[in-house]
């Protein structure tokens, strides 16, 4: 789900054109790998403990993905306000390329947020296979859609936006569907979430 997409960047695009995408990809991946952490680490013995109680398991569904939004929203803000300062500052003027890429990655950051907490909810639940068809579903989704922008339009600022504008259009959908199946609601995690983008 992650990965595949670098290949088809790679073969498409050339090798350089694919470090700068992997550059930007790493800071997507960064802050939820290591900040989010924090939270998911606990997540999956609670959710395991209080399957069974759907007020509760809401009300902790909720509140993890709050957490974790709360953290890492204002994470990607920086990356969306100040990718070239960024840039600059850890990697050097030749990486520059990448400012556009840091762009798109950062609002796919925020999506990226909202999807932390299920693999953790789905192994709770027991139903580890529905995150696996989920990714899979995701994943054909996202490539077929990136290799058909990429024969219209093979630039790489083009693949970047393609990634993200598919979480949005297709990743939150899938997310809400997601949830309904184990009777959960996500609509109160957007309904935050768009409360503190506005805000």
């Amino acid at each position: 789900a992650n990965y595949l997409d670098k290949l088809i960047v790679g073969k498409w695009l050339g090798m350089e054109a694919l470090g700068y995408y992997n550059l930007a990809f790493t800071f997507l991946m960064l802050p939820t790998a290591r900040l989010a952490s924090v939270v998911t680490r606990v997540s999956f013995p609670v959710f395991a403990q209080i399957k069974s109680k759907k007020r509760a398991l809401q009300a902790f569904f909720e509140k993890s993905t709050r957490d974790i939004s709360l953290a890492l929203f204002p994470v990607y803000a920086v990356l969306i306000l100040f990718p070239e300062e960024i840039i600059l500052l850890i990697y050097g003027q030749k990486w520059l390329p990448a400012v556009p890429l840091f762009v798109a990655f950062g609002f796919a950051g925020w999506v990226r947020t909202l999807s932390t907490p299920f693999p953790q909810l789905m192994r709770g639940l027991g139903k580890p296979q529905l995150w696996m068809g989920w990714l899979l579903v995701f994943t054909l989704t996202l490539n077929a859609i990136l290799c058909l922008v990429l024969w219209k339009n093979p630039e790489l600022v083009a693949a970047a936006w393609t990634r993200t504008a598919v979480k949005f259009i297709v990743e939150i959908p899938m997310l809400w569907i997601l949830a309904r199946i184990v009777g959960l609601q996500f609509g109160p995690i957007m309904t935050d979430a768009a409360k503190w983008l506005i805000a």
